[in-house]
């Protein structure tokens, strides 16, 4: 049986690991879009990029404020949800009637602080713009600002009274860490297992984890082929790929590779990170460190004060279009192990050998 973590379902357990939530309502036709209505119910993502729906809320009495019973229930404000989804003008049209710009959601964030994680520079622009603060604390120190600076976000902040620009080192660890979250946008891992251990060759990892690297032949064209067609019948079958400065081992909807009873064996002498794209919602790693657990992690969900430095590296706050949830936690696993991967096949396979027949039990 796996952990509780390993058991979360459903969707709020996706949501939470960075997945946006579906749009429930499908497009209206022009006429009931633009119905006078006095809330925001049915606002749905395209919604929020079009001023003429806004102002006929407005005028009919919506509260630009928001809902007083969404809010009491921690949903957000109508101009986070703006300026996260929105459109700049959109932004701009709320951000002049509410009653406090520096208000925040049911997570304690400010509307300006939504606009940056979505990478939306524009919309950023439109809340300084009225007089909202660049500079006010909203996750332990770090501010709307401070976070801009560090994104896409940052020539709209550089120049700002009170700016504090990131030093050359920051600066070189973060596109090292932006170069990593690259190679892995646009895969999708779910359900993928994998152990990423520093310093070993694929035989010497093989062998701690109590396989015959004998055994283990490289992949053949129509082996390849095979792996891909393995899904959910993958769960025995372990790929291992040697990755500049060790090696990753990989499963299929197969958890093990982040067990104790995996990684305390791979990680004697070195260190080894776990990692678990749960299909049941949620992304779940493991660091050992000679033949010790000293981690047990859920990754991707907003950082918060005292989250490792290293979640806001690799950008686990992003919400912006490029989605890159997924992509951010592949990154952050062998930024962690100390691999340097160049290429995504070497950790989400085909492996360039496994170490059983597939389809075998």
């Amino acid at each position: 049986m796996g952990s509780d973590e390993d058991m979360m379902v459903g969707p709020a357990a996706r949501w939470a690991a960075g997945e946006r939530e579906p749009e429930q309502s499908p497009r209206r036709a022009d006429d009931r879009r633009y119905e006078p209505r006095p809330d925001w119910q049915r606002m749905v993502r395209s919604d929020w990029h079009d001023l003429r729906v806004v102002r006929t809320r407005l005028a009919a009495g919506a509260d630009p404020d928001g809902d007083p019973q969404d809010r009491a229930d921690g949903g957000p404000p109508p101009l986070h949800r703006a300026a996260e989804e929105g459109a700049a003008e959109v932004v701009a049209e709320l951000a002049g009637r509410v009653s406090d710009l520096e208000a925040v959601d049911g997570e304690g964030h400010t509307a300006l602080w939504a606009a940056v994680c979505a990478d939306s520079p524009d919309a950023a622009a439109a809340m300084l713009a009225v007089g909202a603060d660049p500079w006010r604390p909203v996750v332990g120190e770090r501010s709307a600002g401070w976070l801009g600076l560090r994104n896409k976000c940052a020539d709209v902040f550089a120049g700002l009274p009170g700016a504090v620009l990131p030093t050359a080192d920051e600066t070189a660890r973060q596109q090292e860490a932006d170069w990593l979250i690259g190679l892995f946008t646009g895969e999708y891992p779910e359900g993928l297992a994998a152990a990423f251990v520093a310093g070993l060759t694929e035989d010497e990892a093989l062998r701690r984890v109590g396989l015959d690297p004998a055994a283990c032949s490289p992949l053949t064209e129509a082996d390849r082929a095979a792996w891909d067609a393995l899904e959910h019948e993958a769960g025995d079958v372990t790929g291992v790929s040697a990755v500049p400065g060790g090696c990753v081992l990989m499963h299929a909807y197969n958890y093990w590779l982040r067990t104790e009873e995996a990684l305390i064996p791979l990680s004697a002498g070195t260190t080894a990170y776990g990692l678990y794209f749960n299909p049941k919602g949620g992304v779940f790693g493991t660091l050992a460190r000679d033949g010790a657990v000293v981690l047990h992690e859920e990754i991707g969900l907003d950082p918060d004060e005292d989250s490792p430095a290293d979640h806001w590296l690799f950008r686990f706050y992003d919400r912006g279009p490029e989605h890159l949830h997924d992509a951010s936690c592949l990154a952050y696993a062998c930024w962690t192990a100390g691999l340097s991967p160049t290429s995504a096949e070497q950790v989400l396979g085909p492996p360039r050998r496994w170490a059983t027949p597939p389809g075998t039990r």
